[in-house]
C-alpha cells in the first residue's frame, strides 16, 4: 500500500464553491497517485474575515 499524503485547503469568507473543492480534491488525488502516494485526507479550513489560520505563528514573547 502506498504511503499516505494529506492535503490542506484554506477557504476564506465567501469561498464556498463545492465545485472548486471537488476539482482541487481530484487534482490532489491525481498528484498523490502520480508521486506514489494515496491522498488519505483533505483538511479544509474555513475562515471568517477576521479569523487566523491554524498555521498562524504565535509569539511566546
Amino acid at each position: 500500500m502506498p504511503p499516505a499524503m494529506y492535503g490542506y485547503m484554506r477557504l476564506t469568507a465567501g469561498d464556498d464553491d463545492s465545485d472548486e473543492i471537488e476539482t482541487i480534491r481530484t487534482e490532489l488525488t491525481t498528484h498523490a497517485c502520480r508521486e506514489g502516494f494515496t491522498l488519505e485526507r483533505l483538511f479544509i479550513e474555513q475562515l471568517g474575515a477576521d479569523d487566523e489560520s491554524a498555521f498562524s505563528c504565535w509569539s511566546t514573547r
